[in-house]
């Protein structure tokens, strides 16, 4: 009996595909890391613990001096500005520019919560325009891990967005992050 190696060839390569076929499309379906999802919605979420010598206070401070230096304009301000809780709330905008001439704004709310010896973020609500159309970001990840058969964005641009957002969005909470473990806090005038 005479062996084809290449009817040999065609039928392990056929059989590959037939089993690992949707396998090798799947691995591929995705270069994107996993973005925080709470309630089908992106958010940025944590408790930080420092240790007790960081009081309220500090650290209320140092979260309203955070914000106002990076966030607070006449468009921006705090919504909540409570030191009896501890707590602060408002809108922020990012400007990042991805290409020369391609600038992007990342718009988003942090809440802040400080009390002895620790500190909870919570950043949500994020947005970003294209061609000066306002769209969400959970929407567009939504998409990207559910791909349906007719796409809103193209998976390049989805995956650029979401990528440029995440990158963006850890930035700041590493500025947060710094800023909070100071021990003086330059006091804003009233």
């Amino acid at each position: 009996m005479k062996y084809n190696c290449s009817k040999t060839f065609f039928i392990i390569t056929a059989l590959y595909f037939i089993c690992f076929g949707s396998d090798a499309q799947t691995s591929q379906s995705t270069i994107l890391a996993p973005l925080p999802i709470a309630a089908n919605k992106i958010v940025y979420y944590d408790t930080v613990f420092l240790d007790t010598t960081y009081s309220k206070t500090l650290l209320f401070d140092n979260a309203q001096t955070w914000y106002t230096h990076n966030f607070e304009s006449s468009d921006n301000r705090l919504t909540i500005d409570n030191s009896d809780a501890g707590s602060i709330s408002g809108s922020g905008i990012l400007n990042f520019k991805k290409h020369k001439t391609d600038y992007k704004d990342l718009l988003f709310v942090v809440d802040i919560v400080t009390g002895k010896g620790f500190y909870v973020y919570k950043f949500y609500n994020l947005f970003g325009y294209d061609n000066g159309v306002k769209f969400d970001y959970s929407d567009m990840y939504s998409e990207e891990r559910y791909p349906g058969p007719k796409p809103e964005w193209p998976r390049e641009i989805r995956e650029n967005k979401l990528t440029d957002m995440d990158t963006s969005i850890k930035d700041v909470i590493g500025d947060l992050k710094k800023k909070m473990t100071e021990r003086e806090t330059s006091k804003k005038s009233h």
